[in-house]
This record gives structure tokens, C-alpha cells and sequence, in this order.
């Protein structure tokens, strides 16, 4: 999905990396760190290009010193708007020979429209050695709602009526079309999406099983998203949450494809490939003001998390309650906490952090 907040534009305040670089865990001392950092990858997402993700490589490079970092650089700015399963194949060419030199495997990273290519690049690539893969504000569970770029795209066709046109063969040529994903007309969605109910296995098809255990070769899944995104919609889809029938939310946990399991992903939680829910964002909310800041501020976090433990982060600037703390509570296998959930306000100074660390 369009966005650009690595660039500082489009709305969102320069970010000052040497504050963010004091706000994460010191680097051990060379000598303790062992092996080398496992390379980096990078997908980018709908109309995006390598050089808008120059901030978050040099952050790596600085907080990571001698890890490699790519961006591919494939499908950009207009041209991902081409078919999601024919970028699938161009990206998975690139990252061949980048998994091939990593006999430690990588790390990859989806940005938006990136994290579903990356989920659909896992899927369909049986040798992979991805280790950790980081969707950042992907819409992994589809998109249902009007933005500025949709309105752009398709000024004739409001949310209600985009699907007259994305469950077209014609439509599914177009990559937001291949995860639009209408509550209100269901059974044209598992009919005519070539791409996300194939890769949620929402329709039946001959190489389902194939596909959730090439998923499942990833040792951990983070994923990133909030309520103030302001283009995933609804936002829970970052999180695997989406609409019913009524619109309403329902979180992952209440997901068919979670409770069937049939891509996966609850099999990754009973694992543990998802590890303690963890808000961090309030720690960065009370420094930086936006989306943009505020998104970067959660993937240095994140990053941080492959060491730690947690693989779940959601964003939300809250006010504190009466006891002082905010946030939903540590999530578990046995017994999935949902935690409360208010409009993300304003912050400022340090009032409304939320310190408390991974579990």
C-alpha cells in the first residue's frame, strides 16, 4: 500500500536516528556477539522503490554493524500495481542467491503490499532458509475500506463497488485486487481472488499442504501494525484480524483460518513462533508525533525482538489508566488475551509510556 514513511515526507517529521539508536539495547561487545548478524531483505510495497528505505537500512547498518541489508529492487512505483503471484516469482529470483551465500538463513521484511508478496514467497519456495519474517503494516488478511490512492486509482468505484471490478479477470491483473477482500460478498471472494484465498487457503487447491509447510520452516513471524495507519482497513488486518459480515472486527484468534489452521498460523503460534504480545509502542509515541515516526520507531523494536523473544507488536498511543499501565496483557496459547483498545490520542513528554519489557 503507498506510503513513504522512511523519506520523512508525506506528512511525517525527519526522523533523528542517533535519538532512536539511544532508545534501543546496547550491542554487546564484539567478542560476545558471536557469529555474524544474519543478512537482511527488504520487499518493498505498492509504489515504494529501494531508495525509500534508505533510513531503515543505515539504522541496520548502525545498530547492526556488518549486517547485510538489501532492498530489492524489483516491481517499483508503478509497476506494483502488476500481478502479485508474477512479482512473487521475480522477488523469489532475487532472494535465491541471497539465501544460497546465508548458510545461517536470513531475515525478510514485507512492507505493506511487501508482506503478503514475502507470506507468498515463503508459502511457494520449499528450500527457503528464512528465519524471521517481519510483516510491517501488510495487509495480510486483505483490504476493505476507501483511501486517498483507491479514490485515485478508482474515482467510479467506492469501497462497496470495488468488487464489481477487483473479482473480474480484469481486476485480478491488478495487485490491490488480488487482496481485496469484500465481507459483504464472500463467495465472489473465494471464487475469483487468484491470490490471497489461494494463499490463505480459503479455496481448496492441490498444493495447500505444500505451502503450509514450506510457511512453517520459519522460526519466527512478527507482525506490526496500528490503529493509526490510515490506509490498512481495517488495521487489524496487519494482524490477522479482519470484518465479519456486520463489519465488525475480529481478531486473529477468531479467524477461520487461524481456528482451521489452514495456512499455518496457528500451528506457528502453538510452537511458539509467536511469542509474547508486547506494546512498545508507547515508548516511542511520546517522542515522535504520526504514523511515520511511530511506525519506524516499532521496527527498530521489532528488530529487536528476534533476540528476545516477542513476535507480536501493535501500535496504539493510549492515555494511562487509573493503575498507570496501558496495553493488552501477555498473550498465551492456552488462553489468547485480547487486551482493551482505545483511539490512539496524543502524547507528549513521557507521560503515556508504556516501559514495561518483553516477557
Amino acid at each position: 500500500m503507498p506510503r513513504a514513511p522512511w523519506r520523512g515526507g508525506g506528512g511525517g517529521a525527519a526522523l533523528p536516528l542517533p535519538l532512536l539508536l539511544l532508545l534501543l539495547p546496547p550491542l554487546p561487545p564484539p567478542g560476545a556477539r558471536g557469529a555474524p548478524f544474519r543478512p537482511v531483505v527488504i520487499v518493498h510495497g505498492l509504489f515504494d522503490s529501494p531508495g525509500d528505505f534508505r533510513h531503515l537500512r543505515q539504522f541496520i547498518n548502525e545498530s547492526h554493524p556488518g549486517a547485510e541489508v538489501t532492498v530489492l529492487d524489483l516491481f517499483d512505483r508503478g509497476a506494483s500495481l502488476r500481478p502479485l503471484w508474477l512479482q512473487v516469482d521475480g522477488f523469489r529470483r532475487a532472494l535465491t542467491p541471497i539465501m544460497a551465500n546465508a548458510a545461517r538463513g536470513v531475515h525478510l521484511l514485507g512492507y505493506s503490499q511487501g508482506g503478503l508478496i514475502c507470506r507468498a514467497l515463503l508459502a511457494t519456495t520449499p528450500d527457503h532458509n528464512v528465519q524471521s519474517f517481519i510483516s510491517l503494516a501488510a495487509p495480510q488478511m486483505g483490504q476493505y475500506g476507501d483511501t486517498d490512492y483507491l479514490k485515485w486509482l478508482f474515482p467510479r468505484h467506492m469501497k462497496s463497488n470495488l468488487y464489481r471490478l477487483c473479482y473480474t479477470p480484469l481486476g485480478q491483473g491488478v495487485s490491490i485486487c488480488n487482496y481485496w477482500n469484500d465481507p459483504h460478498h464472500r463467495d465472489l471472494y473465494l471464487n475469483s481472488s487468484d491470490f490471497l484465498a489461494l494463499l490463505n487457503d480459503e479455496r481448496l487447491h492441490p498444493n495447500a499442504s505444500d505451502w503450509k509447510r514450506n510457511l512453517l520452516r520459519i522460526q519466527r513471524l512478527v507482525l506490526i501494525g496500528g490503529p493509526d495507519d490510515g490506509v490498512i482497513t481495517p488495521w487489524q488486518s496487519s494482524l490477522f484480524g479482519f470484518y465479519d459480515a456486520n463489519e465488525t472486527v475480529r481478531d486473529m484468534e477468531a479467524q477461520p483460518v487461524f481456528l482451521q489452521d489452514t495456512f499455518g498460523l496457528r500451528s506457528l503460534w502453538a510452537r511458539g513462533g509467536f511469542g509474547d504480545f508486547w506494546d512498545i509502542f508507547g515508548v516511542y509515541c511520546g517522542i515522535f508525533s504520526g504514523y511515520f515516526g511511530a511506525v519506524f520507531g516499532l521496527v527498530l523494536g521489532c528488530f529487536w525482538g528476534f533476540k528476545w523473544g516477542f513476535s507480536r507488536c501493535r501500535c496504539s498511543c493510549r492515555t494511562p489508566s487509573a493503575s498507570g499501565r496501558s496495553g493488552p496483557g501477555g498473550l498465551s496459547a492456552a488462553a489468547p488475551s485480547r487486551g482493551s483498545h482505545t483511539r490512539p490520542g496524543t502524547a507528549t513528554g513521557g507521560s503515556t509510556r508504556n516501559a514495561s519489557g518483553p516477557g
